[in-house]
């Protein structure tokens, strides 16, 4: 077990939250001294996301499925989102900001690491809805 995922493992403890394998991580069988990692919806709760955000109804913050559709098709979709996950959307390095209200700076949220942010983005882009065929 990687010792990010050992974080996660303690993080969901702290957070009373139950941890569950992540499914599709792998087609290799775990070590029988590994331990369960979060899934991606878990990581969110336990990061808070669900305060704000919803996965297809927008409340305090745009829903994962909107912010899925606008980011849909860009090359650099996933870094852009796990930066605006880590850093917040309340400061001026963040350009591309459409919602009235503002994701607050990383300093007044749960801490989130990189490889965090880019599961959740992964989550998060998830939810767009799948391309026509031409």
């Amino acid at each position: 077990m990687t010792r990010s995922a050992l974080q996660l493992v303690l993080e969901a403890a702290l957070f009373g939250m139950a941890c569950l394998p992540l499914a599709a991580a792998s087609s290799a069988r775990p070590s029988a001294d590994s331990r369960p990692a979060l899934t991606a919806r878990q990581l969110a709760q336990s990061k808070h996301c669900f305060d704000c955000h919803d996965t297809t109804k927008p409340r305090v913050g745009p829903a994962f499925l909107d912010l899925a559709r606008r980011f849909r098709g860009l090359n650099n979709a996933k870094p852009m989102l796990a930066s605006m996950i880590r850093t917040g959307t309340d400061n001026e390095a963040v350009f591309y900001h459409w919602s009235p209200s503002r994701m607050p700076a990383d300093s007044l949220r749960v801490p989130v690491s990189e490889e965090e942010a880019q599961l959740l983005a992964e989550y998060i882009l998830s939810f767009a809805p799948a391309r026509p065929a031409r």
